[in-house]
């Protein structure tokens, strides 16, 4: 057997484990190169196949309750367009996504015109791990990435397999998903998914009216009491129907091993959703009982008669749809056992996303909003192994935004094609070049020292606005603006004795203005008007942490964290009483500072192999420090930043009796007093780390010559014997390390020139 073409041929890019066994688990989010969780210099966590099989989530965001430091905002199912997810209480619901970098295999999802994106895009079951890192410390990530950045990493194509899944649940929720793989003489990998989510939904928008005195009108019972959010007197009077949802994604990924030193991806996805609402109720009912949804209705209320005056057209609720083609290609070519190149190119095409708003009365026109999108990224990067001890990576993003709005004004939203008069309109496109370097330096076998800056130079132009008279402004045209940003990171890891690591970073952060910041003037339907500002600067932030983590015999691990953070120039959106003393006049603006800081706590627990306990804990405090166009917001909480959040879950795995693999388990006898059970993947794991991989144990084979070389081969051949055998026990991160060490030669042991020498067949 020659063992390195098979780890040549085995090892996949970008690909990390399933099951959680210790001390294994490999992400590259951190530090865009592969490193073990609890050896990275900053706040990490992973949600791993495993458990996304076992918790049946079927929304990504719902799948992230159970790290630390992150909060994810659902205010209702998966119709929710203002969903989203906050770290270091930075960005989360309402503020469309645009303080945290979401990725998918390195590619940005964020979309060009506010930074959004549909967490519904990538199907679950096409997802072999999450990495979630908190806080700005990922300097090589740039704009985007000021609360942190989540990194959706797809599954490989391992072996030749077929799933076809099927769940349903209540409000007539539907979930069937087929995928199919298969690899052709250890070159050639192709797989194909396809996933229909559907629900038939809930009521999820009461119609509300206060009302007010008056006797005249219908008389009416089934009006709700209620208070607003500001604590004044309401009335719910009925809904707007079920709320329900329909998605269709398709996944097709190949790679090709050109040769042991070069392979090629392809990945796609296309998808189509919409959402509606089916019939409205109405609650209030005249003396025979029918629903009483139109005119003047009169109800007994506090010793009186309230008076309500109702329409139709209160309980009509628009629909929307959105059209998402994704594409990426990328190269990873092995140029010397020291030096590894990726190069990458990627496309994010809406050509649809709109939104209806019904008309008000008979004589007034729905409202059709759409707002198409289409992003370019490209990526080249090095990673050079210096040495064992020093790692530098270097490259170059390019990422091009286009993004606009179209607004039409309907007779029927529900036809939206058909009489469309066109009333808005808004475009703008960004371009954004950066180069980024990180040096990785192990001062000592315990103390790890990562420094890394990027530089990032961004342009907009193309900007207009036309409202067609709607504002009362004129169409404008807006110049091309251009600005730049440095960040930097410095960050350490000391590993203790113990099992401790602590931890310790600091960093600045930017994000620069989205499309719809820029560009984007318009009316609500209550007449508010929302201004741009062409002159926006970027946000700026400056952070650091601390943290500690400490694993107990590999089943016990826990994660704690203390950090802060200073913003500067705010973006936000204030109330401008000089232009308009009614208070309907809204520009966005950079006005505010701001200072969080917090606590961040993470446990979990492993019991017998089949029960993890994962609990998490995060405290915090947002507040505006500074706001001199709103005074009176100073030493206020920042919106939509929780206090304290807590989760805990228990994850629960057993093989079924339906073909499923069997537990594989070691009884370890090797030291009295100390004999234990352990599962198959653990024992792997640990044995692993302390010979095939530990450069200890290598210098002391290569002092035996030809005989050393025939047990490192040895070593590798038993573990490519586990892959054919149990392929369900061997983590994705097994071939990456042995990739790492033998062929990359990571530790700089001159691997290569000792098997020329000492067994010239390992070698090939």
């Amino acid at each position: 057997m020659i063992f390195l073409r098979h780890l040549a041929a085995a090892q996949s890019p970008e690909t990390g484990p399933g099951p959680e066994p210790a001390k294994t688990s490999i992400v590259v989010t951190a530090t865009r190169s592969t490193m073990e969780t609890e050896k990275s210099p900053v706040s990490i966590g992973v949600v791993t196949r495993q458990e996304l099989r076992v918790r049946g989530q079927q929304l990504l965001d719902q799948s992230l309750d159970l790290i630390e430091g992150v909060y994810a905002n659902r205010g209702k199912g998966f119709q929710d367009t203002q969903s989203g997810v906050g770290m270091r209480s930075v960005s989360g619901r309402g503020s469309a996504q645009a303080r945290t970098l979401i990725l998918l295999d390195g590619q940005p999802l964020n979309d060009g015109y506010t930074g959004q994106l549909n967490r519904a895009t990538v199907p679950i079951g096409e997802v072999d791990r999450v990495e979630v890192a908190r806080g700005p410390f990922i300097s090589l990530s740039g704009g985007n990435a000021m609360g942190g950045v989540i990194n959706i990493l797809t599954r490989p194509v391992t072996e030749r397999a077929l799933e076809i899944t099927g769940q349903r649940g209540s409000q007539e929720t539907n979930l069937y998903s087929a995928r199919f793989s298969d690899r052709w003489l250890r070159r050639l990998g192709i797989a194909f998914g396809d996933q229909r989510l559907q629900s038939g939904g809930y009521a999820t928008n009461g119609v509300f009216s206060p009302g007010a005195a008056g006797a005249s009108g219908v008389p009416v019972s089934g009006a709700i009491p209620r208070l607003t959010t500001t604590g004044t007197r309401t009335f719910e009077v009925g809904d707007t129907g079920r709320n329900w949802w329909n998605q269709h994604v398709y996944r097709l990924r190949g790679d090709y091993t050109l040769n042991e030193h070069t392979v090629v991806t392809i990945q796609a996805i296309l998808q189509r959703s919409g959402y509606g609402y089916d019939s409205p109720h109405c609650y209030v009912r005249d003396p025979q009982g029918t629903p009483a949804c139109s005119g003047p209705v009169v109800f007994p209320f506090e010793g009186g008669l309230r008076r309500l005056t109702l329409t139709p057209f209160q309980f009509l609720a628009g629909d929307g749809g959105a059209v998402a083609n994704l594409f990426n290609a990328k190269l990873y070519r092995t140029l010397s056992p020291r030096l590894r190149l990726r190069a990458g190119f990627g496309s994010n095409d809406q050509p649809q996303s709109y939104f209806a708003t019904p008309a008000t009365s008979a004589a007034a026109p729905s409202l059709i909003s759409d707002r198409p999108a289409r992003s370019y990224f490209g990526d080249f990067q090095w990673n050079w192994y210096a040495s064992s001890r020093h790692a530098l990576v270097a490259g170059m993003d390019l990422r091009k935004d286009s993004a606009g709005l179209r607004e039409f004004f309907v007779p029927n939203y529900t036809r939206r094609a058909i009489g469309r008069q066109q009333s808005d309109a808004a475009d703008g496109q960004s371009l954004n070049r950066a180069l980024y370097a990180q040096d990785s330096w192990r001062l000592t076998e315990r103390l790890l020292l990562v420094a890394g800056a990027r530089y990032d130079y961004w342009r907009t132009y193309g900007g207009a606005n036309n409202s067609f008279g709607a504002t009362n402004l004129p169409p404008r045209q807006y110049p091309a603006r251009s600005d730049g940003a440095l960040t930097t990171k410095l960050a350490l890891n000391w590993q203790l004795p113990g099992a401790f690591n602590l931890r310790a970073s600091a960093a600045n952060a930017f994000r620069y203005p989205t499309v719809f910041d820029l560009y984007r003037t318009w009316r609500s339907s209550a007449g508010t008007l929302f201004v741009s500002n062409p002159g926006l600067q970027p946000e700026r932030m400056k952070s650091w942490e601390t943290g500690v983590r400490r694993c107990f015999a590999g089943r016990v691990g826990l994660d704690a964290a203390y950090f802060e953070n200073r913003i500067s120039d705010l973006i936000y959106r204030v109330t401008d009483f000089a232009a308009d003393p009614t208070g309907a006049t809204r520009p966005v603006t950079n006005a505010a500072e701001a200072l969080t800081r917090g606590f961040e706590f993470g446990a979990a627990e492993r019991w017998r192999s089949a029960l993890i306990f994962k609990q998490t804990y995060t405290h915090t405090n947002a507040t505006i420090v500074k706001n001199p166009l709103l005074a009176n917001t100073a030493g206020k909480r920042i919106p939509n930043v929780p206090a304290n959040v807590a989760s805990f879950g228990i994850l629960a795995t057993k093989a079924g009796n339906g073909g499923g693999a069997p537990a594989m388990i070691v009884n370890d006898l090797r030291r009295r007093g100390r004999e234990s059970v352990k599962g198959l993947q653990t024992f792997l794991a640990e044995e692993l780390h302390a010979r095939s991989w530990n450069p200890k144990w290598i210098s002391e084979m290569k002092a035996g010559g030809y005989a050393g070389a025939r047990e490192m081969m040895d070593n590798l051949e038993n573990l490519y014997g586990w892959q054919m055998t149990s392929p369900e026990q061997m983590d994705s991160a097994f071939w990456q390390n042995s990739y790492d060490v033998y062929i990359a030669d990571k530790h700089g042991l001159a691997l290569e020139q000792f098997f020329e020498r000492a067994r010239p067949t390992c070698g090939r």
